[in-house]
């Protein structure tokens, strides 16, 4: 469902986020991600002056390699245009998530390594998704989502484990008893 029409309005900030993730030869994976800001008029920056619609108030990357396990290797992060020189600094704690679990408290992790003053609230935001962009990758491959043969659910022993994590994974609705049935919890209305 589309969302409705705005009322009249002008843009004044993008912000894009993306998210690549790779499979390494080494059986380790990636995560490549970018998170850009800018704006659709001249903006004047502290230290860089005026910049021209569209040029990067914050361009900030980070390589983030994790196992099977979701357990964390490494954490690159990569400042390439930032409001200030300062902000350089704002990854030097990353490397303080290695040996942390991308879904066994994370969030916890990423406070406690680069919170408030500790790290770039930029990096924190996105690293704080990279844990739902490696489980949509892990998840994908350990079913073979590349074979038809991956959508005959109905034989599965081992609970998926993001049933019960959203509402169209709930136990008790319609999804589940589709095309997981054997993990579905009727309620008194079914």
């Amino acid at each position: 469902m589309p969302l409705p029409a705005p009322v009249a309005r002008k843009e004044n900030h993008l912000r894009t986020l993306s998210y690549q993730v790779f499979e390494r030869t080494d059986g380790l994976w990636d995560i490549d991600a970018t998170i850009r800001d800018s704006k659709s008029y001249p903006y004047f920056d502290h230290v860089r002056g005026r910049m021209a619609p569209g040029d990067y108030i914050h361009n900030i990357a980070v390589r983030l390699t994790f196992d099977e396990g979701f357990g964390v290797h490494a954490v690159v992060p990569s400042f390439d245009d930032v409001p200030y020189l300062f902000c350089q600094g704002g990854g030097d704690n990353a490397h303080r998530l290695v040996g942390a679990n991308l879904m066994t408290g994370w969030r916890r992790s990423l406070s406690e390594a680069l919170g408030d003053t500790g790290g770039c609230t930029h990096l924190r935001e996105m690293l704080q998704n990279c844990a739902t962009v490696a489980f949509q990758a892990i998840s994908a491959a350990r079913e073979d989502r590349s074979q038809a043969r991956s959508l005959d659910t109905h034989e599965i022993e081992a609970r998926p484990p993001y049933i019960g994590r959203c509402h169209a994974m709930a136990e008790d609705g319609p999804v589940i008893a589709r095309y997981f049935p054997q993990f579905h919890i009727p309620t008194g209305d079914d």
